[in-house]
């Protein structure tokens, strides 16, 4: 899929469109800009229980000098109200959050040589900082145009007031708040993240490992847990070793080792890209690890595999507890957690290139996908088959056949009935909603279908607070910019 990226501009278009259901309608708000746009991020800006959205944005000013900014839309009567801050160019990162529950929201930017907070004040932030933390930090690369979002800010003892985690390139260093400035807490080793690619050699992009903060090990305190391509490292809390100042290493750590699709690949090995997704899906409230090892084979078979690590109190086996081999997989897969069941089950994209589906399609024009649904059995293992199926058949010219995208997301409820609907789409015509059944499958007709241009990125969530979800369409970059769609569902008596 494209990056998530986002353009905007001074002005908005409102536009309302009713949804085929009876009871449910979206309403439209459309923003546009000139510029790339990096990251979005939904934050509660003035504290009215409603997410705004924040995004990082590049505008050219002259050849060699971009105007990068931080671009802030709040929530007022269902409309956006803007507001931006220009960001000096000697950041590279940036988050935002309270520093403390009563506190105004801050600004943090990541420089070379420090952190600098900055205090949210009529509408945006303050230019001079009213903290600065010095640092030996390690830079995501030295790229002027790009405003990385990073996760800088964290509540790790759940006290109501944040600390600060700054990744260098071997360690992991923590700040408490003091009374009159940051303080350093705690300082984690943790390998350098820095992974070669092949054919490209080191990627920057994988220097910082992404950081998710849970109970890893059934104790009820928050754990670190870092992933870092095939590595995931866990420093637990409340542990002997994490009551003094410096730790030297992960309380556990692994490498997950991708095993072979099949004996035939190892003759033609294709690009392998391997991502790791942290998540409980067998209900016993640890997070597990599912390892998504996508690649492509021969014409006639494009092989995937999702490796899984059922969590056993803070540990994981060297080893997958299972093996998911999926023929035709050509996505990442969907977590689908349906009510009064606290397993998670795994829906499977199919889309295939290979030979039978081309054949299909010379002969008739129409290209079969389908999502296979892998159901978790009580014993907490997937069979090895998908148990459902929920497919559909497209008529496409054969370039978009070639260059189609999957558009999913299950994590949303449109309807207000408790079940996750289907959000999906898989080519540059239509976007569709389906809901959700109580026999874990997707009513076939939908409840909504959209008409689009091109394939955009998806966030599905409660922005509003009004109980369903909405959407929000992220066009990276059409011909006279990029665009911000949010579909706001609204339910009727």
């Amino acid at each position: 899929m494209k990056r998530l990226c986002v353009y905007f501009c001074l002005d908005f278009l409102l536009l309302y469109g009713a949804c085929a259901a009876e009871n449910t309608t979206f309403k439209r708000i459309e923003a546009r800009v000139s510029g790339a746009i990096h990251h979005l991020i939904l934050r509660d800006l003035n504290s009215n229980g409603r997410m705004d959205f924040v995004v990082s944005h590049t505008m050219p000013v002259l050849p060699n000098r971009p105007a990068r900014m931080l671009s802030m839309f709040v929530q007022q009567n269902d409309t956006l109200s803007r507001s931006e801050f220009e960001v000096p160019l000697s950041a590279v990162g940036f988050d935002m959050a309270r520093p403390g529950a009563e506190e105004e929201i801050h600004l943090i930017l990541y420089h070379s040589d420090g952190l600098s907070l900055h205090r949210r004040h009529g509408g945006t932030f303050d230019t001079d900082p009213v903290a600065f933390i010095k640092g030996r930090f390690l830079m995501p690369g030295p790229d002027p145009w790009t405003l990385m979002h990073i996760p800088l800010a964290h509540d790790l003892d759940l006290d109501g007031t944040i600390e600060l985690l700054i990744q260098e390139s071997d360690r992991v260093r923590i700040f408490k708040k003091g009374d009159t400035s940051w303080v350093p807490w705690k300082t984690l080793g943790l390998k350098p993240g820095i992974r070669s690619v092949p054919g490209r050699g080191p990627d920057l992009s994988l220097m910082l490992p992404k950081l998710t903060v849970e109970d890893f090990n059934g104790d009820s305190i928050l754990d670190l847990i870092f992933v870092t391509a095939d590595r995931i490292d866990v420093f637990f809390q409340g542990r002997n070793a994490a009551d003094s100042s410096i730790i030297l290493s992960p309380d556990f750590s692994a490498t997950l080792e991708p095993q072979d699709v099949e004996a035939a690949n190892r003759e033609n090995p294709a690009p392998v890209e391997i991502r790791i997704v942290v998540r409980d899906i067998n209900g016993d409230l640890l997070p597990d690890v599912i390892l998504i090892r996508s690649s492509r084979g021969t014409f006639a078979r494009n092989i995937s595999q999702i490796q899984l690590y059922f969590n056993q109190g803070g540990t994981l086996n060297r080893l997958p507890d299972q093996i998911i081999t999926v023929d035709n997989f050509s996505a990442d897969p969907l977590f689908l957690s349906f009510p009064e069941d606290p397993h998670t089950d795994l829906g499977m994209p199919e889309f295939s290139l290979g030979l039978p589906q081309f054949i299909y399609f010379l002969l008739t024009r129409k290209v079969r996908n389908a999502l296979n649904i892998h159901t978790m059995t009580p014993d907490g293992r997937y069979t090895a088959s998908f148990q459902k199926r929920f497919s559909f058949t497209r008529r496409v010219p054969l370039a978009d056949m070639i260059a189609a995208d999957w558009c999913m997301d299950a994590g949303g409820d449109f309807n207000g009935d408790g079940l996750p609907d289907l959000l999906i789409g898989t080519d540059i015509a239509t976007i569709r909603i389906h809901p959700g059944l109580p026999n874990k499958t997707f009513e076939r007709r939908p409840l909504h279908v959209w008409s689009i241009k091109s394939t955009p990125r998806v966030r599905v969530g409660d922005w509003n607070g009004d109980g369903v979800s909405d959407v929000l369409f992220v066009y990276s970059n059409e011909p006279f910019g990029g665009r911000l769609v949010w579909k706001m569902s609204r339910i009727s008596p």
